[in-house]
C-alpha cells in the first residue's frame, strides 16, 4: 500500500479494517489458552476508550487531577489486597517487564545512593541479584539496562517442583560474599512463565532478612491469585517483600498495558526517578497535590488506572474473585483429566492456572523427535480450531504442551475437548509422521 496522500474512500477503509480484524489474534476467545494474556473485561475496554478520548498525560496532578486521584485510590486498594504497609508507594506502568525494571531500579538506588550522579561505582559493580532459572528474562534485561550487566545476575537452579532451590541459593550467597561480591537482591516469582510454579516466598523472606537482602517479588502473573478463596498459601506471604510487581492485565482481566509496582520504602521511588524541572512545575494552588512523574521514568503516561478502577466499581471485587477461582478450577479439572487419560502424562504440579502435559507415543522416540512431535501437536490443534495452546521447556530440555487459564469465557467442556483432542491428534501425527 503506497503512502496515502489523500483520504481513502470509506468503503476501502472498512475493507482494510475487516482484514485487520480477520488477521488478528483473539485473546478473548474462549479457546485462547496459549499465553498469560487475559480476555479483557468489556468494562475495561470502555474505560480504555474513555482514557483515549480524554488523551491526558497523567504525569502531573495539575493537568490530570481526577486521573491522579483514581491512580492513588487503586494503589490503596492493592495495598489492602496484599496487606502491604501504609507507607508503601506504587505506580502504574505498561507491563511486567517495565514494572520489574522500576522495582529493581529502586533496589539499586537503595544500595547505591549516589548512582544517579556518579553512575555505577565500584560498590555497584559488586552487587549480586539472585533469581530462579524459571523466572522471566526481564530481570536479566533490567540489569543490562541498569548498567549492572548480566554478571550481576546469579541464576539459581530450580527444584523438582520448579521452585528456586533454597540450598543452592544460600550456597551462592555464601560463595559471593567469600569472593568479595555484595549479595543485594533476591527475586521470588509467584507464577513462573513456564509452569506457574510459586517460589517459597516465606522462606525467601527469611533468607533475605538474615542476609540483609532486598526481597523483590515478581508476581506479574500469579500475585492476584491471592483473591481466590483457596489461593496457594505462599501468596499470603507476599507482604514480606520490599517490592512487588503484578499485572492487572493478566489476572484482573484489564486491557493490555496495565501493570503495577509497589515499593515498601517511602520516598525511594522519588529518590530513584524524581526530577525538578521548570516545565514540570507542581501545582501552586494545591500544596497537597501529587505528581506521578516523580515515581517513574515515564513522562508521557496514559490513564492506565481507569482500566482497573471502572471495572472494580462496576462489578465489585467479588466478581473478579469468582472468575479467578474458576480459572483455578479449570486448571485442576484439566490436570485430573490428563491424569486419568492413558495416553497423556501430567508433567508438573498444577499450582496456579497453568497445566503442562505430554502425549505418550506407543514407542519411545528420541528427545529431539518427541519435542518435535509436541510442537506439531500444538500447531495442529490451532490449525483445526481446537484451541491455541503453547509449549513449555522443562528440566532435561523436555518440551511439553501448555495451557493457561486467565479467561472468564473458557468452559469445562472446552477443557475436556482440548485434553481428548491433544491425545487424538498426538496419535494421528505419531502414526503418520513419526513411524518409519
Amino acid at each position: 500500500m503506497p503512502f496515502p496522500e489523500t483520504a481513502l474512500p470509506v468503503k476501502d477503509i472498512e475493507d482494510k479494517l475487516q482484514k485487520l480484524i480477520a488477521y488478528s489474534g483473539y485473546n478473548g476467545h474462549p479457546r485462547f489458552l496459549a499465553y498469560i494474556t487475559s480476555s479483557p473485561d468489556p468494562v475495561g475496554v470502555l474505560a480504555t476508550f474513555l482514557a483515549a478520548a480524554l488523551n491526558q498525560n497523567t504525569n502531573l496532578w495539575r493537568i490530570a487531577p481526577a486521573a491522579t486521584v483514581i491512580e492513588l485510590q487503586t494503589i490503596e486498594w492493592f495495598k489492602t489486597i496484599f496487606k502491604f504497609p501504609q507507607q508503601t508507594e506504587g505506580v502504574y506502568s505498561s507491563g511486567g517487564q517495565f514494572a520489574n525494571m522500576i522495582a529493581l531500579s529502586a533496589a539499586r538506588q537503595y544500595f547505591c545512593q549516589d548512582v544517579r550522579e556518579k553512575g555505577i561505582s565500584q560498590l555497584g559493580a559488586k552487587l549480586r541479584f539472585y533469581v530462579s532459572d524459571q523466572a522471566h528474562y526481564c530481570h536479566r534485561q533490567a540489569l543490562e539496562l541498569l548498567g549492572l550487566g548480566t554478571k550481576a545476575l546469579r541464576i539459581i537452579p530450580s527444584d523438582d517442583n520448579y521452585r528456586i532451590n533454597l540450598d543452592l541459593l544460600t550456597t551462592a550467597i555464601k560463595q559471593d560474599r567469600e569472593t568479595g561480591a555484595i549479595p543485594a537482591v533476591v527475586i521470588g516469582t509467584t507464577g513462573t512463565v513456564g509452569c506457574g510454579a510459586i517460589d517459597p516466598i516465606s522462606e525467601l523472606a527469611k533468607i533475605a532478612k538474615q542476609e540483609k537482602l532486598w526481597f523483590h517479588i515478581d508476581g506479574s502473573y500469579g500475585a492476584l491469585g491471592i483473591l481466590a478463596e483457596k489461593a496457594p498459601s505462599e501468596l499470603h506471604h507476599i507482604n514480606l517483600g520490599d517490592s512487588l510487581v503484578f499485572d492487572p492485565h493478566k489476572w484482573l482481566y484489564s486491557p493490555i498495558d496495565t501493570a503495577v509496582t509497589l515499593v515498601n520504602h517511602q520516598g525511594l521511588l522519588s529518590q530513584t526517578f524524581g526530577n525538578q524541572v521548570t516545565y514540570l512545575e507542581p501545582s501552586l494552588s494545591n500544596q497537597d497535590s501529587f505528581d506521578f512523574v516523580n515515581l517513574t521514568p515515564e513522562n508521557s503516561r496514559p490513564f492506565r488506572a481507569i482500566r482497573v478502577w471502572l471495572p472494580l466499581i462496576a462489578r465489585g471485587i467479588n466478581a473478579f474473585k469468582e472468575s479467578i477461582e474458576n480459572d483455578f478450577m479449570l486448571a485442576k479439572y484439566m490436570a485430573s483429566l490428563i491424569d486419568q487419560h492413558p495416553s497423556l502424562e501430567l508433567m508438573t504440579p498444577t499450582v496456579t492456572s497453568i497445566v503442562c502435559w505430554r502425549y505418550l507415543p506407543t514407542h519411545q522416540l528420541t528427545l529431539e523427535r518427541e519435542n518435535l512431535l509436541h510442537r506439531r501437536i500444538i500447531e495442529e490443534m490451532a490449525q483445526r480450531g481446537i484451541a491455541c495452546i503453547s509449549q513449555a521447556l522443562l528440566h532435561s530440555n523436555i518440551i511439553c504442551l501448555r495451557a493457561c487459564f486467565v479467561n472468564f469465557r473458557t468452559t469445562s467442556d472446552i477443557v475436556q475437548e482440548v485434553v481428548n483432542k491433544s491425545a487424538e491428534i498426538g496419535q494421528q501425527i505419531y502414526e503418520h509422521e513419526f513411524i518409519n
